[in-house]
Parts: C-alpha cells; structure tokens; sequence
C-alpha cells in the first residue's frame, strides 16, 4: 500500500522552459526558436521564414508543392533540436484525430495506391470557425488505416536497476534540488530513478491533454531491473477483461480512492530500486538487463494491431544483443529511448551505445536528457517513417508542419487578413502517396476570451442564469464576474464588446477532474443524469485570455464552513470515519487534502498552457476568506454559528490554499498567472457588516419539487462579482500582456518570473503553527504539521495509509429537510417544531447502501438536544428518500442533521442540512393538523423510507446544484437560516452558548 498512500508523489508535472519565460505575441518573426513555422513561398506582407527543404530531403516547385518524394532518413539519425514547452505539446498531444472515424472523411481525397488508405484530420480549426488575430494555428493527425483499432499505446521503460540510485540532481525543473524532487518517497532527492519517474509524469500529463485521449490512447509501464515486469495499471477490484485495462489505460485513469491522481503516477510513483509496488507488488532485482526490458515491452504490446510505441528511460549502463535489435526492427513498434541524468555519461546516445542502438531499430531517436525539463521539447524531432510532410496552403503561402511520432501535426499561418479564408492541407507519404482536405475558415479581428471553473466563476447564486441546457445546468449567470472582465484599453468588458469572444464555460459544482479528466455529473431529481462535457475538451487553441477559477469543490469549503456551523470546535471534531472505523478530525482532513489538490492543479495548469499558444494570457485567481476575523464579528457570526477560534481557523485554510495556488503557477510548464483576491475582499467577507458573501441559504419553495441546500451559500453576491472583476482587471492592467492589447505600464508589480506574487499577509500555514494538540479529538490522528505547500510529501507520508485514501476519496452529498405539511397540502409553517416528523432527501451515496443520519437542535440559549442516530438505506437510482423525527424543542433555535455514509466511489461521503425550529403554539398545531408529529415516546427512526414525493407530470427542479424549477415544495426554514437567528439571539444568550462551547472544549481536551 507504500504507493498508494503517497499519493503525492503523483505531481503530474510536465516539465518546459520556467515560468518566466518572456511573453511572445502572435508573430511569426517574434515565436521561440524552434516554434516558428517555415514558410515555404513568400507571404505576402511578412519576412519570409526558412525553408526546410533541403532538411526535409525534397525539392519544391515554384508554388511551393513537393516535386520528389524525400528519401527516408536513415533510422537513428534525427537530429535532435530542444523547442519549447508549448511548441512540445502542440505537437505531441494534439493527436485529435486518435479518434478517427471508420468512413473517411468527404473532403479529403487520395491519391495512388488504396491499401493501406493514409488518414487525414483537421481538428482545428473546424470547418467555417471563426478564429482570432492573423496568425492561425492548425493542428491535427495523419493515420494509416492498415487496422480498424485506432488505439495508440505507449509503454513506459523505466529503468530501476541500482545505478539509478546516483547522481543526484534536479528532476522538477524548478531549479533546486530538495525534497519535492524525491518523486517516489525513498529519502533520496532526485535520484535518477526519481528524474526517470518525473519524465514519465510529465509525459503522461502531456498525453492526458490530447482531446479524446480517454477513447484513443492508451499507456502501461514496464520497470526493469535484473528482470522485466510488466505493471499492473488499476487495483484487483477494478480490472476489467472487457476493457483490457490490466495492463494498459487511459491516461488520464484515476482509482476510486485517488480520485484526483492518475493511476500512472500512482505506478510510477511506487518504483524502487529493483520493485515494483503498485498495483500489484514485484521484484525484478537491482542488475540491469536491456534484453530483458525491451522483450517485455514488445511482448505487451505486439497482441495489438494499432500504433504502437515504446518510451525508454534509462542512464544507459548495459549492452543490448543484436537478437534483441532485429526482433525490434522487425516488429513496427516505434521505440525512442532516453538516456536519463548526469549519470549516463558524456555521449549516452553515441552510435555504439545501447540506447542508441535500440532507438535505431525503432526507427527513432536517442535523447540525452540531463534536466527532465528538457524532455518533452524533444519528442517532435521524430515522425512516422511512412509520413513524409505536411503542408498548409492558405491564400498562395504554404507552410510545414512539425509532425510528432504517432503522426499529429501542428502549424501556424501567419499573417491572414481578416475575412474568410480557404485552407488547403496536403499529407504526403514517403512512398509518394498525398491525402488532401479542404477546410474554410473565417479570421476575425477580435479578442478570443474563455472563462473556466467552478461555481465562484460561473456566478452561482446570481440569477438570472443563462437559459442555454447546459448554462442553466452550470448556473452561468448574467451576472457573473468573468462578464464584466476588461482589458487596459477598453472600459467595456469582453463579453459586452463586438470585437471580442466570450466562451463561457465555468460549471457550477465543478472540481479539477472536470476540467479533463471526467465529464461532470448532473444528477437530476428526475432521475436524469446529464454530464457537462470536460471544459478543456472545449477551450480553443486561439484564446487569447483564459481565465480560471478552481479546486474550492475539491476542498470542500461550502461544507467545510456549514460543518462549522453545526459542529462545536468545529475543526477539532471527527469529519469522516476510515473504513478501519479511525475518526479523522476536519483540521486533518483538510490538511492532507490541500497537500492532494496541491499536487492536482500543477497538472491542471500544465494542461491548460498545452492547448493554448505560448503567448495566450492565462489567470487564475484564489478565494476569499469567506469569515471575518474580527473580533466583534456581526451577529450573524455569533457564537451560535461560529466562534472567532473557528473563523480564524477557517481563515487559515483559504491562506494555506492561495498559498499553494502561487507556488503552483510558478512551477514549471504553468507559465500562468494569480489574481489574488483575499485582501480586495477583507471587511466584506460573511460575518462582516458589509458582507458580500451570501450566507448558508434554504430555498422555501410553493409547489412541488425539491431544492436543496442553496448551492449559492458562501459565494459572493453580485457586489462581490464585481470585487473579483476588480481584482482580475487589476492583473490585467498590471501584470498580464493580453495578446493584441497594449497593457499599461504605469505601474509594474510582476517580478522577472513573470508571476505576481503573493498578496502580503501574514503567513497562516500549518508549517507555521505548533503541533497540532489532538488531546480534543474524536479518536485523534497524531501528526506534527509539515507544509502542505513546500512539503505535501512529508505531510502525507506523516499519516497511515487509510487515512490518506479516504481522505482522497471523500466526497460531498447534497442534503435536504423538507416540508412535510406543505408537501401533503395542508397549511404549514417555516420551523420544525418538536416530534415534526421531517422528509429526507439527499443524493451523493452509494445506490443501495445505509446512510446514518445525526440529528440535534440547539436552542438560542445555548441548550442542545441529545443527539440522535438513526439510519436510511439509499434507493438503487442513488436518491435518499426518508424521514427524521425532531427531537424535543423547548424553545427557536436551529436542526441540523449531518448525514455520513459511502459515496458512489467507494470512499467516505458526507452532507449536512440546516433548519430553524421553533415552540410557538401556531406552528405546532400547524403541523399536528397536517399529521406530522409523531407520537410521544416514539423512537426516532425513519417513518418511511419514501414519503410522497409527487414525480410524474410535475416538472422537477432541474439539477441537484440548485436549479430552480417552476414548481415545488415548501422546505423547511426560510431564505436565510441566519437571520431567524438574528432576530431572537440577544447578548446574554449568545454568551450563554460562548461559555458552553468553552466549556465542552475544556471537558474534551
């Protein structure tokens, strides 16, 4: 389980030139070295590129068209040229015609020979899009359809034999040697097994960004030593014949308890010197034996009839038999090989060496690779043997595409006028035969704006929300911040102005997975389940501003907060339970989750910089603190709610996490960003009197249907829409050189790494605190408080196994009390009175497993109710239909029940529900002339397991994210649980209630 627990070691890193690179307009005569496109005939207006005719072995005509097929380049002979990052991926992982289509397309024709039929796909721009600016990037892929399987597969060789225990060196690119470089958690920093493990990270993340890479690419790993053996990519549990994932997985794949790492890190993260230790544990001993590796690899991957690939990594120290080279040469299977850290000598990939050999038997290149950093820019000085070009004729000029080994291409046009155009695009095989497609476009003159995210940016909780079916589902709203985003030149915002784009695709609910790994789920109280597609998928390579706000759903902070509410010494108190039956505290939880989500939105801003140009600005922003710290709080926040220690605590958790968000962006390959907004929003954060923080909110809706928890609770309302338009302007304005604006100088902030850095406030990070005293928790897990910003690994590798997995694995349940008197047509009232039997709803668990429901009431005076456990088994379609019966209630005050069980994933899943409840005589006869108040002395336990919840014919509210529909049912409470509160809560009874919780502390610690 070593692997599995140190899911950090999963950094998902793709690795490039720093984060301070300078910043490079859309010009061709301006583009890093090696990413700009040969022009092949004069354009007009521009200086004409290099041609590449003589590298490229060919002639050409005056009109710029091959006249003779180039001969093949000897095999092992490319020359290897560095290009940067972006050049790197635009290459390598735009491979989105993986998913070719059985019938070829009616555009494309070939000529010669039929058998095999070479492939042809522009995956952009698509036919009759409007693209920005002059210089248009076209990408896509040139297949040979000799199979029906179009599945790529690539297996990683990782060497672990005992020389790869030294030299040590950097591995992460960020140009020291320390902790966060020791990658598989064996106390050696940056090893060369640790290098090895980086670039297969990196690779991995650059195959997962290929649009359809779940569908066409697949990778394993082999590992060698003394022997091979080949890995096992997915736990016992989840091997499925019919998707032959034993061996061989979609890139992006996760496990069920390590939903946001993918399975390939977790393997490789799990080498040792001579082991093997996910999913299932191997020994290959410490000797080195590239007989063995290269056998292995061809023995996985020879059953399969589609393109086929080997990545090699090793220092280079072993001899290879020329048995070994022919079986290769014979094989078809691409092989490049990488001779990895200072350790591998002067010349690694000389002629005579080993790795040199077998790349040229794979008809590839030998790289030597003394910075990890350097490795992805060198995979697209090798293409398919059969491919000899690609070409791109738009208006009289003709450019050359940089092809990558598993035939992607990619290429910029410079200089397009504005207007419709016809682009002409011509593959030709080295056995003379072309394949050519047409594609009509239009170049508009405008700026192209794409917001992602999650619900802080689409504006949940600021109707009216877009009508679109998947605006409403994602709650994008009118008045959201990213509409009234604006560049230095302009007061109008981009969505408003007609010479700009505004792609909208910020989802509410959405975590880091949503971004490209998994579709995101909408459950519907319907029964329907549509998916919001992966943003990513969606974001246009031409963007010239990507903005993004992500990872507050991954830590949970709407729950997190509403727990607070219910929960006395909230961070002190259990939050979820292992499966071991260990109590984790929120204060752990939340601690071992900021170090996962840490590791996630490196790989999360990696990917983004992959599908857009190198010049495209790229801001993300952080969250509010969400409580105030100050001390005389408003009372809203009074102690009933939360107390200053919670508040405080709270507030240390948005530090810690803005503080990861800047480390992260400054890592390399991320080149993005930081709109740091805590300090613009400090004096209006909940609990303060100028608050712009919308407080935890129930919906009491007229007729039938259901509404949840308002997903808008702890999200800024519209003037807090506004601040965060603000603070991203400013960034803008300051720090961000938006392609085609001219960004003001007045004022310069960002340092020569070309990343604002952190607002100024004083350090909240668990590093900086005392060891944490768990005296006061519920079966305390005792750790001391390594950084999960500077050392996530040291945090996670400081707590047991199963703790680390569930945490990884929790999720998040909506919950629901509805109103019963109202549902069954009678007169009802807004408060739960005592014995009130309550409806149940909630979704977020396991189909067909038992959840267990905690109810309490807390009386304004301070006085709690006993609590009370009952349990609810979860219908097959995933929906919680029950009820709890309230306990006694002397006097106004507030229900909370939290609800604990298993999420649909397998780990643990939590969700609370809040009301106000209330003596006052009317509403009691209310709800006992409706029949709702259970008899005196009854047991609190479900009264039904499914009360009637009118479906059919009756329009339902659209998504469990808070939707709203026409119809639907009064639920229990009003608008703002807070100012029911408010409205009774005097100073002595909020003292009162003070002195309890200082005195329930005290007894517990």
């Amino acid at each position: 389980m070593d692997g599995e627990v140190r899911l950090w070691l999963g950094f998902r890193r793709a690795t490039g030139p720093p984060a301070g690179r300078s910043r490079r307009r859309r010009s061709s005569a301006l583009r890093p070295p090696g990413q700009d496109r040969r022009l092949v005939a004069g354009a007009r207006g521009t200086t004409p590129h290099r041609c590449r005719a003589a590298a490229r072995g060919m002639s050409h005509h005056e009109d710029g068209r091959s006249a003779l097929p180039r001969p093949r380049r000897p095999a092992g002979s490319f020359p290897v040229r560095s290009q940067p990052f972006i050049a790197a991926l635009a290459t390598l992982t735009l491979a989105a015609g993986l998913g070719v289509v059985a019938a070829p397309p009616t555009d494309a024709r070939a000529d010669g020979p039929t058998s095999p039929a070479p492939r042809l796909d522009v995956a952009f721009p698509g036919e009759q899009q409007r693209v920005s600016g002059g210089d248009v990037p076209f990408h896509g892929t040139v297949r040979l359809d000799d199979t029906t399987d179009q599945i790529t597969r690539v297996q990683f060789v990782v060497d672990v034999s005992d020389s790869t225990r030294s030299p040590l060196q950097d591995c992460n690119g960020d140009g020291i040697r320390d902790a966060l470089d020791d990658f598989n958690g064996d106390g050696r920093f940056g090893d060369v097994l640790d290098c090895q493990i980086s670039a297969v990270v990196a690779l991995n993340a650059d195959l997962r960004g290929v649009p359809g890479s779940a569908e066409h690419i697949r990778v394993g790993l082999t590992a060698f030593g003394t022997a091979a053996a080949v890995a096992q990519m997915v736990p016992d549990a989840d091997i499925d014949a019919a998707l032959d994932n034993a061996t061989f997985i979609a890139p992006g794949t996760t496990g069920t308890g390590t939903d946001v790492i993918p399975n390939v890190n977790v393997v490789a993260s799990s080498l040792r010197v001579g082991f093997v230790g996910e999913y299932a544990p191997q020994t290959v001993v410490a000797g080195t034996n590239f007989d063995a590796a290269v056998r292995a690899a061809l023995d996985t991957l020879e059953p399969y009839s589609g393109p086929r690939w080997v990545f090699f990594l090793s220092d280079g120290q072993a001899t290879v038999s020329q048995s070994t080279l022919d079986r290769v040469a014979a094989s078809g299977i691409g092989v490049r090989t990488f001779a990895v850290g200072s350790g591998a000598g002067t010349f690694p990939c000389s002629a005579s060496s080993a790795l040199a050999k077998i790349a040229a038997a794979g008809s590839d290149a030998c790289v030597h690779v003394l910075d990890p950093s350097s490795l992805t820019s060198s995979l697209v000085t090798s293409q398919p043997g059969w491919l000899r070009s690609v070409e791109v004729e738009v208006g009289g000029r003709t450019v050359l595409a940089d092809i990558d080994p598993i035939g992607g291409w990619s290429v910029v046009v410079p200089g397009l006028e504005p207007g419709r155009h016809q682009a002409t695009v011509t593959a030709t095989l080295t056995d003379g035969r072309t394949v050519t497609r047409i594609r009509g476009f239009r170049v508009a003159d405008h700026i192209s704006y794409v917001a992602l995210g999650d619900s802080y940016a689409s504006g949940e909780g600021i109707p009216p929300y877009l009508q679109g079916p998947q605006d409403n589902l994602c709650h994008r709203s009118t008045g959201s911040w990213p509409g009234m985003v604006s560049l230095p030149d302009s007061t109008v915002s981009l969505s408003q102005r007609t010479d700009a784009e505004f792609q909208f695709l910020a989802c509410s609910g959405a975590r880091i997975v949503n971004l490209d790994t998994t579709p995101q789920p909408k459950q519907m109280w319907s029964g329907g389940r549509p998916e919001i597609p992966l943003q990513l998928d969606l974001l246009k390579r031409d963007a010239d501003l990507v903005t993004l706000s992500i990872g507050g759903n991954d830590l949970g902070f709407a729950p997190i907060v509403t727990h607070c509410f219910t929960t006395l010494v909230c961070q002190d108190h259990g939050f979820i339970t292992t499966s071991s039956g260990t109590h984790v505290s929120l204060d752990d939880w939340t601690a071992i989750r900021l170090a996962l989500i840490g590791n996630e939105l490196t790989g999360s801003y990696q990917a983004i910089r992959s599908r857009v140009s190198a010049d495209t600005a790229v801001v993300v922003t952080t969250y509010p603190r969400l409580v105030s710290d100050w001390d005389r709080a408003h009372a809203a926040c009074s102690p009933l709610l939360l107390s200053g220690d919670e508040r405080r605590w709270l507030r240390r958790q948005v530090d810690t996490f803005a503080e990861i968000v800047h480390d992260r962006a400054r890592r390399a390959g991320a080149d993005v960003h930081v709109a740091d907004l805590r300090n613009d929003f400090e004096g209006h954060n909940f609990c303060d009197s100028d608050s712009v923080i919308i407080g935890p909110t129930l919906w009491r809706l007229t007729e039938v249907g259901f509404s949840p928890l308002s997903a808008a609770s702890f999200h800024p309302n519209s003037r807090g829409a506004r601040l965060y338009s603000l603070a991203v302007n400013d960034t803008l304005r300051y720090d961000v050189d938006v392609p085609g604006t001219s960004r003001a100088q007045a004022v310069t902030t960002a340092q020569a790494s070309g990343t604002p850095q952190p607002a100024t406030v004083a350090r909240a990070s668990l590093a900086s605190a005392a060891p944490v005293v768990t005296t006061s928790r519920t079966t305390p897990v005792a750790r001391t408080a390594p950084d999960p910003v500077t050392d996530p690994d040291g945090l996670l590798g400081s707590y047991p196994d199963d703790v680390v997995s569930a945490v990884g694995s929790t999720t998040f349940a909506e919950v629901a009390l509805a109103n019963g008197a109202a549902l069954d047509g009678f007169p009802a009232c807004d408060h739960v009175v005592s014995h009130e039997v309550v409806p149940l709803l909630a979704q977020g668990f396991a189909p067909g497993s038992t959840v267990t429901a905690t109810t309490r009431a807390v009386g304004h005076d301070g006085t709690e109710s006993d609590a009370v456990t009952s349990e609810h088994e979860v219908g097959e379609d995933g929906r919680l239909i029950s009820e709890i019966v309230a306990p006694s209630i002397a006097e106004d005050g507030m229900l909370t029940v939290s609800l604990s069980g298993v999420g649909p994933g397998g780990g643990p899943a939590v969700g609370t529900a809040l009301a106000s409840t209330s003596d006052d005589p009317e509403c009691v006869a209310l709800v006992e002339a409706a029949g709702r108040v259970a008899p005196e002395g009854a047991p609190s336990e479900p009264v039904s397991t499914a009360p009637a919840v009118p479906e059919a014919g009756v329009e339902a509210v659209a998504s469990i994210d808070g939707t709203a529909s026409r119809g639907g049912l009064a639920l229990t409470g009003v608008s703002l649980v807070v100012a029911i509160l408010i409205a009774t809560l005097g100073v002595g009874c909020a003292g009162a209630l003070l002195v309890r919780r200082v005195l329930g502390a005290s007894t517990r610690a």
